[in-house]
């Protein structure tokens, strides 16, 4: 069970790091300078803006760790390249597309904080690739 939670703790130390690689480091930070400006604009929180069904928008957060289980589980531990199984790579697409028709649909029904509903949607796909990448390596056992 250590194991599990250190390979976990592993992958999500990682993908973080994607964001602060030199290439990437300032798609990050313009993601973080919009969201900013779309709270300060949109004032989102505010008591006749926000409601309470609203939240359900940081449901596609819980498709990050997901994805992490996905590599952590199924992930090639035998050194060699492979092939992905079918399964395993429809639900590697499922974790990552899933969030974005979801986000999608949330961002037509927050009307008012679209905005800011689109600024949560492209951070959180942004952490998504980040993960994506090093699952997709522990699934196919090819890491850079």
């Amino acid at each position: 069970m250590r194991a599990l939670w250190d390979a976990l703790s592993w992958y999500f130390q990682e993908s973080l790091g994607f964001l602060f690689i030199p290439e990437t480091v300032w798609i990050s930070v313009a993601l973080v300078v919009h969201m900013l400006a779309a709270l300060l604009v949109t004032a989102p929180f505010s008591a006749r803006r926000w409601k309470p069904a609203y939240w359900r928008l940081l449901y596609n957060f819980l498709f990050f760790p997901a994805m992490f289980a996905i590599g952590v589980a199924f992930g090639n531990t035998t050194g060699q390249v492979r092939q992905v199984h079918g399964f395993l790579l429809f639900a590697f697409y499922i974790s990552f597309f899933g969030p974005l028709a979801l986000g999608s649909f949330w961002i037509y029904k927050l009307r008012g904080v679209r905005w800011f509903a689109l600024s949560i949607v492209l951070l959180q796909q942004w952490l998504l690739v980040g993960a994506g990448f090093l699952t997709g390596m522990a699934l196919t056992g090819d890491w850079l």
